[in-house]
């Protein structure tokens, strides 16, 4: 979920969650009432082609080592960069701040969430275009922010598909995404009715800091999805900006996810521009249906942040015509799903009591809460018909689904089993690798996983999110 977003993997509990989505608050209504006043139509007098000559041609994704060797360059060249925590593992979250003469401050995060690595390379390009006066971003009235990886572990856990980013057996075997309780983008601090968090990761709290300090006019948090197309959310509703983002989505030929997730519940502010969550009144009205905290567009909006996320996809669904029943989305799924969960629930039989709260087993543990709960709200799938292409995005999204637990487990296995614990475990530990790696790679092997599942150019969804934080810096300095 990204403060709302299409990923049917990161969503509170859908039988839980409340009919009707949750007012905005007083505070909220009135910032959103202000923008949606404001005039300009900064996206008319972007050159799509300008934005994309900016952006390298390259395949692959920056790893952790490649970004961190970045910030020691632009030290070196006398950029302002600092260290404003220290992760959970021990490896330095970084912040850069290029200098400027701008009135207004633009905090830009990267890996908000670990496994959705393409805005590295976005940040690593606004970097280029900033130290070289791009004509784009030459005349900002902003001093931008960069944080290159808020989840630096994260991303290190993913180093091993980021030179094949569209290679998807490399993309699932080498999966990593914390659990919610776990993220950077979730544990912020929150409060609500018979609620309360206060549990922030050294991640989050790096976060906060560079929140607290530059107080933000503008945050954007750039994530990526797996598969299906671009699409934004907004912390506040914003009319121009949301008209002018629904252009940008389809000015770099990555496909708009104009609906979002069959499943969500998100309010739609244009084609494939959606309105953040508000955690707080989420958790008042929907109790037991959140373990984790607020996002980070709730932190900042004490400060008046209007806050962005621009998500884009590594792969993109293949154009269908004509229509298909709804329930061909979730036909043939329950083995997959069935299996799945059963593995999990043999590697907590194996996983020793204090091990409960390791990150790695954390995360794989939600993943089957996740699919049990698809599987029952699947049950009853709708047999109405709609446009062939959503039925077939809906289908692929459940489809992969299970492999990023799938490719969290097995290595789980590995490590388990080379720890102290007896003979008798480290055996049933290696078999449970065994069964699980056989069954992913017979899954794997099916050609029609993957089938019309093409991949989408990293330069065109990098492009797209910089045409989205071009847009949004009109917005926020009007």
């Amino acid at each position: 979920m990204t403060c709302s977003s299409s990923d049917s993997a990161d969503r509170p509990d859908p039988s839980k969650q409340a009919q009707t989505p949750p007012a905005p608050t007083q505070e909220s209504a009135d910032a959103g009432r202000r923008d949606a006043m404001q005039p300009g139509a900064r996206s008319s007098r972007i050159d799509p082609a300008e934005v994309h000559a900016a952006v390298p041609a390259r395949t692959t994704l920056p790893s952790i080592d490649e970004l961190d060797e970045l910030c020691r360059e632009l030290r070196g060249a006398g950029v302002p960069v600092e260290q404003i925590g220290t992760s959970r593992g021990g490896r330095p979250i970084h912040l850069v701040s290029p200098p400027s003469k701008g009135r207004k401050t633009a905090l830009v995060v990267g890996t908000p969430h670990p496994n959705e690595p393409i805005g590295g390379l976005t940040i690593v390009t606004l970097l280029s275009m900033l130290r070289s006066r791009h004509p784009l971003l030459a005349e900002s009235p902003f001093q931008w922010h960069f944080i290159p990886s808020i989840e630096p572990d994260g991303l290190a856990w993913n180093g091993s598909w980021l030179d094949t980013p569209h290679d998807f057996g490399a993309y699932s075997r080498g999966f990593y995404r914390p659990a919610f309780q776990h993220q950077a983008e979730y544990t912020f601090p929150l409060s609500a009715s018979g609620y309360r968090f206060d549990q922030s990761t050294p991640e989050t709290k790096a976060w906060m800091s560079a929140i607290e300090r530059l107080r933000p006019a503008l945050m954007v948090s750039l994530h990526n999805a797996d598969h299906g197309g671009a699409f934004h959310v907004l912390s506040r509703p914003h009319s121009q900006l949301a008209a002018d983002l629904t252009q940008a989505s389809t000015a770099h030929g990555v496909p708009l996810d104009a609906e979002g997730d069959p499943y969500g519940e998100m309010q739609k502010l244009s084609a494939g521009v959606f309105l953040a969550d508000d955690m707080r009144a989420m958790v008042e009205h929907a109790p037991g249906s959140w373990n984790a905290g607020d996002c980070s567009f709730g932190f900042a909006a004490k400060h008046g942040t209007l806050g962005l996320i621009p998500e884009v996809p590594l792969w993109r669904e293949a154009e269908a015509a004509g229509e298909r029943p709804m329930s061909d989305a979730t036909s043939g799924l329950a083995t997959l799903y069935d299996t799945t969960i059963a593995l999990v629930a043999r590697a907590k039989e194996r996983a020793h009591d204090h091990a409960l709260g390791d990150p790695l087993l954390c995360a794989i543990l939600e993943g089957s809460a996740v699919l049990r709960r698809l599987l029952a709200l699947n049950t009853e799938a709708p047999a109405a018909s709609k446009p062939a292409m959503f039925v077939n995005r809906a289908r692929r999204r459940l489809r992969i689904l299970p492999f990023r637990t799938l490719g969290m487990l097995h290595r789980w296995c590995h490590a388990e089993a080379v720890a102290e614990g007896g003979a008798e475990r480290r055996r049933a530990l290696e078999q449970l690798e065994r069964d699980c790696v056989d069954w992913m790679n017979r899954q794997l092997a099916d050609a029609s996983l993957t089938e019309g599942m093409l991949p989408v150019p990293i330069r065109d969804s990098v492009a797209t999110q910089i045409h989205a934080v071009l847009c949004a810096t009109d917005a926020a300095s009007s």
